[in-house]
C-alpha cells in the first residue's frame, strides 16, 4: 500500500513538472531537480520557497496562488492552515498529531499576462531528530568566579532522534553575554547521525561582580529547539594576605592549670603552639589550635615547659613569639612532730619556688582556716602549749602556687 501511494505521488509531481516543460507559454523550471520530494518534520514549523524554481521568460514577476491538496483529497484542518505567499513561499507547521507518510500539494503560477499552470510539491511528514544538551543550565551561585578569573563548563549536543540532526551556528546572547566566550566548538554547522553527540566549551570571564545571565542558542533541523541558559556569579578577588604579624605570649598558672594567650595578630586565619620540655629544650612538639587566641591545659607538678606561639595565613607563618618558661610547682611533703607543748613543721623544698605559705586550721573541728606567709623557709618550731591544729603548705613562685601539701596535725601538752 505505502509503495502504491508513493508511487502515485511520484506520479503526479512528474505529471506536473512535464506539463510546465511542455508548456510553451512564460513559465519554465530551472534545474533537474526541480520540485523534488521535500521533508517536514512533525511538530516544527516550515517554510519553503516553491518560486525558486520558476521564472518568467520576459523577466518579470510571477504570482503564486490556488494551493490545493491532492493527497489527501480531503481538507484537514492542517492543510487548510498551510499558506503560499504571491512570492511563492509556502509556511505552515507539522502538529505532534499529525499522520506521518507522503502527501502532494498544487498551486498555480500566473504571469502579468494572465497566463497561468499549476505546479506540484511532494512532501515527506515523518519524525525530526531530537536534539538534547548536557548539560542542560549553569547555575551554581554557590561557586563565585574572581572577577579576571575564567572557569570553563564542557556541553555535550547529541541527536537522540531517528533523522540526522543539522545543526546551525552556536550563539552567545543575553544581558551579560559579552562576558562569555565559546571554545572548542565541534558542533556547529555539524550533521550528527541519530546516536552521536558533539561538544563545545563556555568560558566565562567576568568583568564585574555579580549574577549573570546569558544563553546559549543551539539552532538546529529538530522539531524542538535548545538553548542553555547560563546564571554564574562573580565577585571581587580578596586581596592577596600578607604573612601575619608575630603574636606576643603570656602564661598563667592556677593550681595545675596552664593557660597560654596571646594577641590577636593582623590578617591571622589561626596560630600554631610550640612546647619543648625543659629537659629537651632544643625539641619542639607543635599543636595547631585554630583561631583562637588562648589555650588552656592541665598538667602535674613539676612539670616544666618552653612555649612559643606562631600565627598563620595562606600566605605564610608569622616570625615566632616571645619564649615563655614555666613551671607547675610541685607539691611540698610536710612533716610534723610534737615534743611537749614544742611543735616542729618542716617540708620538702620545691624546686622553682621562691616561698611557702603555711596553713593552719583548729583540730579536729577546723572552724577557720588561717594561713601565715613562710618566705623561703621550709621548717617552723613553736612554743603553743595545749594547742592542736591541722597544718599544710603550698610552694609559691609570684602568683602561681601549687596543690596542698599533705595534711598533717599536732596536740601539744
Amino acid at each position: 500500500m505505502f509503495y502504491m501511494k508513493k508511487m502515485t505521488v511520484m506520479f503526479l509531481a512528474v505529471l506536473m513538472a512535464v506539463s510546465v516543460f511542455a508548456s510553451p507559454v512564460f513559465a519554465k523550471i530551472n534545474g533537474n531537480n526541480a520540485m523534488s520530494t521535500v521533508t517536514w518534520y512533525v511538530g516544527k514549523a516550515f517554510t519553503y520557497d516553491a518560486g525558486q524554481f520558476f521564472t518568467d521568460s520576459a523577466g518579470k514577476a510571477l504570482s503564486y496562488s490556488g494551493l490545493t491538496f491532492l493527497m489527501p483529497d480531503t481538507e484537514t484542518a492542517w492543510t487548510k492552515s498551510i499558506a503560499i505567499s504571491s512570492s511563492g513561499i509556502l509556511t505552515g507547521n507539522a502538529p505532534a498529531d499529525i499522520d506521518k507518510g507522503e502527501y502532494l500539494l498544487t498551486f498555480v503560477i500566473k504571469d502579468s499576462t494572465g497566463n497561468s499552470i499549476e505546479a506540484g510539491l511532494p512532501i515527506t511528514i515523518t519524525d525530526g531528530p531530537t536534539i538534547t544538551v548536557n548539560p542542560t543550565y549553569w547555575f551554581d551561585q554557590s561557586v563565585y568566579t574572581y572577577i579576571g578569573d575564567s572557569l570553563k563548563k564542557t556541553f555535550t549536543v547529541s541527536n537522540t532522534g531517528n533523522q540526522d540532526l543539522i545543526i546551525g551556528t552556536i550563539t552567545i546572547s543575553g544581558t551579560n553575554a559579552s562576558e562569555f566566550t565559546k571554545q572548542n566548538d565541534t558542533a556547529s554547522g555539524k550533521t550528527l547521525s541519530s546516536g552521536q553527540s558533539a561538544t563545545f566549551d563556555i568560558v566565562f570571564t567576568p568583568t564585574t561582580a555579580g549574577d549573570k545571565i546569558a544563553t546559549v542558542n543551539i539552532p538546529s533541523n529538530a522539531p524542538s529547539g535548545v538553548s542553555v541558559n547560563l546564571y554564574p556569579r562573580a565577585m571581587e578577588k580578596p586581596p592577596t594576605p600578607t604573612v601575619p604579624t608575630a603574636p606576643l605570649l603570656s602564661i598563667a598558672i592556677a593550681d595545675k592549670t596552664v593557660t597560654a594567650s596571646w594577641s590577636s595578630s593582623s590578617n591571622a586565619s589561626g596560630y600554631t603552639l610550640w612546647y619543648a620540655s625543659a629537659s629537651n629544650p632544643s625539641q619542639f612538639f607543635a599543636a595547631d589550635v585554630e583561631n583562637s587566641t588562648s589555650f588552656s591545659i592541665e598538667l602535674w607538678g613539676g612539670a616544666e615547659f618552653y612555649v612559643k606561639l606562631q600565627a598563620y595565613n595562606s600566605a605564610g607563618s608569622s616570625e615566632y613569639s616571645n619564649v615563655v618558661f614555666f613551671r607547675i610547682l610541685a607539691e611540698p611533703v610536710i612533716t610534723v612532730s610534737t615534743t611537749g607543748s614544742n611543735v616542729t613543721a618542716s617540708w620538702t623544698p620545691v624546686s622553682g619556688a621562691s616561698g611557702y605559705m603555711l596553713y593552719y586550721a583548729p583540730y579536729p573541728n577546723a572552724e577557720y582556716i588561717g594561713s601565715y606567709d613562710m618566705q623561703n623557709q621550709t621548717s617552723i618550731t613553736l612554743n603553743i602549749p595545749g594547742a592542736a591544729f591541722y597544718v599544710a603548705v603550698k610552694a609559691y613562685k609570684d602568683s602561681a602556687f601549687s596543690n596542698f601539701s599533705n595534711i598533717g596535725h599536732f596536740v601539744t601538752q
